[in-house]
């Protein structure tokens, strides 16, 4: 739970992004054209075709991130001047990040409403 704690707070800091930038973002495409949502996308991963004559236009992006392992040092001095200290930590974790978002275009290949899920559907406000 921590390190996604971390992990949030690292890529909000980082990119002062959020969902509702995101959000913000996919609204600005309804009643675009889906050919202009594919210039500036790229090719959709999936598209599939209703009976009613719509598409459903997903795009997936995914990557990882390395959240580094922590290590705390304690130490204390003996009565001799010793020094006694003890390091523990824990290892470093690989984070998948992933973010797909669907779009439904209409039969007129204009772009009805959106949705998206995951862990990784920022942009900036």
């Amino acid at each position: 739970m921590k390190k996604l704690t971390i992990l949030f707070s690292f890529i909000f800091i980082i990119s002062c992004a959020t969902t509702e930038g995101y959000n913000n973002l996919l609204n600005t495409w309804i009643g675009a054209s889906a050919d202009r949502l594919v210039d500036s996308w790229g090719p959709p991963s999936q598209v599939y075709k209703k009976d009613n004559g719509e598409r459903l236009m997903t795009f997936v992006r995914g990557g990882q991130i390395y959240m580094p392992g922590s290590q705390t040092t304690t130490g204390t001095i003996g009565p001799y001047g010793t020094i006694n200290s003890t390091t523990t930590g824990s290892p470093g974790s690989m984070i998948n990040l992933n973010c797909t978002t669907t779009f439904t275009v209409s039969k007129e290949n204009k772009i009805k409403n959106w949705s998206w899920r995951g862990n990784n559907c920022y942009a900036k406000p």
